[in-house]
Parts: structure tokens; sequence; C-alpha cells
């Protein structure tokens, strides 16, 4: 029982020092991104891609039409199809909007990952309650209170449909 007890602090531990990497990682990518603030050519076209959704086969195309990008997915058949004429400006929203609430929130993880890590390498040290672990759990708390505020007001800058930007976009 006692190697449980150790071995399972440290299995903890890893998971989380993986995933607080993969989240910097995707934090890193998604702040790329934001500097380069890439632009799609009207030209630009790729698809029809076949893939799978939920077992059941589906494309994904983009193509060019008059001077700007459609979009088109279908799945399960082609029962379920989406289509977005004018698809530049829904990339230029997902830039503007949703990559630095994707930032926010994997840097929001690596710190969460990176916290519970160290939560995990004390407990399996055998150290659960000193000053040290209390306070991991203290900030641990506190960041999940901050982000709670951070993403609620990072959500509210998101386009509705009376703000300016939905008008030009859709």
């Amino acid at each position: 029982m006692l190697a449980v007890g150790r071995a399972l602090p440290n299995i903890f531990r890893w998971v989380f020092t993986v995933l607080a990497i993969l989240a910097a990682f995707i934090a890193f990518l998604a702040g790329v991104i934001l500097l380069i603030n890439p632009h799609v050519p009207a030209t630009a076209h790729f698809g029809p891609v076949h893939i799978d959704f939920a077992g059941q086969p589906g494309t994904v195309a983009l193509s060019p039409a008059k001077g700007d990008l459609d979009f088109t997915m279908s799945a399960f058949r082609g029962t379920l199809t989406l289509a977005v004429s004018q698809a530049r400006g829904l990339i230029d929203v997902v830039k503007h909007y949703l990559v630095p609430l994707w930032l926010v929130q994997m840097l929001f993880f690596a710190a969460l990952f990176e916290l519970l890590s160290r939560l995990f390498r004390n407990v399996g040290r055998g150290d659960s309650f000193t000053p040290h672990t209390i306070r991991l759990v203290q900030i641990l708390g506190g960041l999940l209170i901050v982000f709670a505020y951070v993403l609620s007001y990072m959500q509210g800058l998101s386009p509705t449909r009376s703000s300016p930007i939905s008008r030009i976009t859709r």
C-alpha cells in the first residue's frame, strides 16, 4: 500500500507537468499567431478533404468565390451541411477574438497544471500539510478566482449581434 501511496502522486505530478508543457506550447502558438497576424489570400483553397465525424464520412472545403472565400463542411453523408460565404470575415473574427481568448485560457491552464504538479510533488515527498503546500493551495484558489473574472471579461469582448464588427462580418 505504501508503494501505491507514493506512486500515485508521482504519476499525477508527471501528468500535470506534461499538460503544463502542452498548454504553454499552445499558448506560445497563439501568441505567434497574434504577432504574425496572417492573412488568407483571396485565391486560397483546399479540399474537399474527406474526414470522419462521429464515425460518419464528411467533407471540408475552402474555395475562392467572388473575391472572397467560401467555407463548406458536410457531415453524416451530407445530411448536415454548414456553408459560410465570405469566410475571410469569419477568419478575421477568429484571429481577433478567439485566439486571444485561447491565449488567456492556455496561460491559465499552464499555470494551473504547474501548480498542481508542484502540489503533487510535495504530496509525494510526504509534505502534505507544510506551510509551502498550504500556500500552493491558496495560490491555486486565487488563480481560479482571478481566471473566472478575466475569462468573463474576455468573453464580454467578443462580438455580439449589435456590435459593429458583427455587422461587418455577416
